[in-house]
């Protein structure tokens, strides 16, 4: 989680943590909201993506194009048979420069991307929060509400089912303060 369940109850008011498993629910439901809103997820992930080394605009390095990511660490290359993580490096979030050498062959690029409790950034986290803030006092504490708090699809990722008490006018005022974080297609 990008946030902690005692700075949420804080935020809400919550005095106890007799609501601190429907908070953790309600964190996990505003970061995947969050995550679909922008496209991409927000939480550290490590990936591998496979893809040809292809020519730059600089003659001594190849690049192979990740798919867009935010908060990009590279973990290894390899191409060719071999290890290329020490003459690789990450290029704006998005492209790993490799040596010349490897133009034209598959590439295997291990990567981590997102972000961690330490490094999520102000606004990201802010927005978690009052995400969760807003689903608190919009939704009532049951067991059909918490069950609806669960995402049903890839498709609707993080949106709350239980919609009828939620503003998803309010909602998306606060998603718009994230807009530069959101992939362009």
């Amino acid at each position: 989680m990008l946030v902690t369940v005692e700075w949420c109850r804080g935020l809400i008011g919550v005095q106890t943590t007799a609501h601190d498993a429907y908070i953790t629910t309600l964190i996990g439901a505003a970061q995947k909201r969050i995550a679909s809103y922008l496209g991409q997820p927000i939480e550290r992930v490590e990936r591998t993506h496979s893809s040809l080394c292809t020519a730059s605009v600089i003659s001594e390095y190849g690049i192979v194009i990740l798919p867009a990511s935010i908060n990009v660490e590279l973990a290894s290359v390899y191409s060719g048979g071999g290890d290329i993580t020490a003459l690789s490096h990450i290029e704006r979030d998005c492209m790993v420069a490799v040596p010349s050498d490897y133009i034209g062959l598959m590439a295997d690029v291990t990567y981590q991307s997102g972000w961690t409790s330490t490094d999520v950034p102000a606004d990201v986290q802010y927005a978690i929060a009052q995400l969760v803030q807003h689903y608190y006092t919009r939704t009532e504490l049951s067991s059909s509400n918490y069950a609806g708090l669960q995402s049903t699809s890839s498709s609707d990722a993080g949106v709350i089912t239980h919609s009828r008490t939620i503003d998803r006018d309010y909602e998306q005022a606060i998603l718009s303060r994230l807009e530069r974080w959101r992939l362009r297609p």
